[in-house]
């Protein structure tokens, strides 16, 4: 991941920490402000992934992304 990728996670990661349970699901819910999102071109062809959490999950989204970055670093997948 580029160096600026990881300045923006980090970013996110701190203002997601100073919000209520309610706050952060109301932040990932606004579908307008397009937070979370990822594009890429392949062979002329740009594809977007766009994130999306449950709400009722035992797991909270800074959880998921030390998990998610976690299995990303590991030499073994």
């Amino acid at each position: 991941m580029s160096e600026r990728a990881n300045r923006v996670l980090d970013d996110i990661t701190e203002r997601l920490k100073q919000m209520t349970k309610e706050e952060r699901l109301a932040w990932f819910a606004d579908d307008s402000l397009l937070k979370l999102q990822f594009m890429k071109e392949i062979s002329g062809t740009t594809y977007i992934a766009r994130c999306h959490f449950d709400g009722k999950s035992d797991e909270s989204i800074i959880d998921k992304t030390q998990r998610i970055i976690l299995k990303m670093n590991d030499p073994s997948n």
